[in-house]
């Protein structure tokens, strides 16, 4: 078979297998819901909704600046000492990006210090 003709088929079989599992993953979950409901349970009580964390946020966005910041950087590197493009600019990403994970773990460490406080004041005052 052509080469050329399995590479075009690749992203479409892809797709059509994806929206499939989506189809079906919604169906069964409607049939069990279904099943529950007449078995008399209530389907939305017995499953746990998952709360947002907004230290994931916190933790992707300072990531993604400390990316950007990496790649001005690099670009700054490259452009003024004549360094090769995949040192300055991966060094630099790198470099940025663990900066911005560690800026997200010094945050999200205070506030999670900040907010243990606040519970011991309240438990306290509760007493």
């Amino acid at each position: 078979m052509n080469p050329a003709l399995i590479g075009v088929f690749i992203p479409i079989v892809t797709v059509i297998g994806g929206i499939c599992m989506i189809i079906f993953m919604r169906h069964y979950e409607n049939m069990e819901r279904m099943k529950m409901i007449e078995k008399g349970m209530n389907p939305n009580l017995d499953k746990p909704r998952r709360r947002a964390n907004p230290s994931t946020t916190l933790r992707f966005a300072l990531l993604a600046i400390g990316a950007g910041l990496g790649i001005l950087f690099g670009n700054l590197l490259q452009s003024s000492l004549q360094m090769d493009d995949e040192v300055a600019f991966f060094s630099m990403i790198l470099i940025f990006g663990g900066l911005g994970l560690l800026a997200s773990y010094v945050l999200e460490l205070r506030l999670f210090k900040q907010d243990e406080k606040q519970r011991k004041e309240t438990a306290y005052g509760n007493e």
